[in-house]
């Protein structure tokens, strides 16, 4: 499976042990933000933030998909830290159409971002030291420690699970797949 880092570092890696001891299955996370190991036969399944992701569609016979509970995000400080006092910190942007940068944004205004990291957890532990509020995922904030929601929820991302279409009654990834499903709905929920 593909996933981004902090979802496989956050959400999957913690309770792979579920899967795993339900059936005896290798299995390889990789992570990544590109559809192409999906598409290259790299990768079985790919979790994706997407608003539609550019290679499922519908109608299309290559491709399936299902849409799992969205992404939660909210602004996080250290424990006991007021929000207001904070400079701000967030990801290093990358893609300047992604609907994070542009909440990110608009939370800001016009007070700079003074610490950039490329990835939400790295983003987490510049929050735990008090040095900075950010917008994170409220999963990657749960598995820190010492951080507080600040904020009620800024941001939902639509989440999906994609797979080969031709692959869909094949048991082992049935079992991958519904482990996923279930492992959404209890983290992100």
């Amino acid at each position: 499976m593909t996933a981004p880092p902090f979802l496989i570092a956050n959400l999957f890696a913690p309770v792979l042990h579920r899967l795993t001891s339900v059936r005896a299955l290798q299995v390889d996370m990789t992570t990544s933000e590109s559809n192409a190991a999906l598409t290259r036969r790299e990768a079985d399944l790919s979790i994706r933030i997407e608003d539609q992701p550019w290679d499922f569609k519908p109608d299309s016979r290559r491709i399936d998909g299902i849409r799992l509970p969205p992404l939660r995000y909210a602004i996080y400080a250290a424990e006991n830290q007021s929000k207001h006092s904070l400079p701000w910190a967030g990801l290093i942007e990358r893609t300047p159409r992604s609907s994070g940068i542009q909440t990110m944004a608009h939370l800001t205004g016009k007070d700079p971002v003074l610490y950039r990291a490329q990835h939400f957890d790295a983003l987490a532990q510049i929050v735990k030291t008090s040095a900075a509020r950010a917008l994170l995922p409220d999963c990657v904030a749960r598995t820190c420690g010492g951080l507080s929601r600040v904020s009620d929820t800024v941001l939902e991302q639509p989440l999906w699970l994609m797979f080969h279409n031709q692959d869909k009654d094949v048991a082992h990834l049935r079992v991958a797949r519904r482990w996923i499903i279930e492992e959404c709905k209890c983290a992100l929920t």
